[in-house]
């Protein structure tokens, strides 16, 4: 199984593109990780099948904080003002 390696990449990503991975490998039953060896490390280590399901769940994580940002860009728009008291 290919192993790659995301340099300056950590636990936020890790913990982004895992669901992902699995998601992908699921219907396969096939296996894939994601992990940081050691919490001093910088580097991320993701086991996955193939190159294709490592950038597939990518895009995948890209388009889940596209929409996350979309999501909280709404919600800023229609949260009520609250007027400042001490005036």
């Amino acid at each position: 199984m290919p192993r790659f390696y995301f340099v300056g990449e950590t636990h936020t990503l890790a913990s982004a593109l895992r669901p992902s991975l699995e998601a992908l490998c699921a219907s396969t039953s096939e296996f894939a990780s994601c992990t940081t060896p050691h919490p001093l490390d910088t580097f991320l280590e993701v086991d996955a099948p193939s190159e294709a399901v490592v950038r597939l769940a990518l895009l995948d994580v890209k388009r889940k904080i596209q929409q996350a940002r979309v999501d909280v860009q709404c919600r800023g728009e229609r949260a009520p003002r609250h007027s400042d008291s001490r005036s």
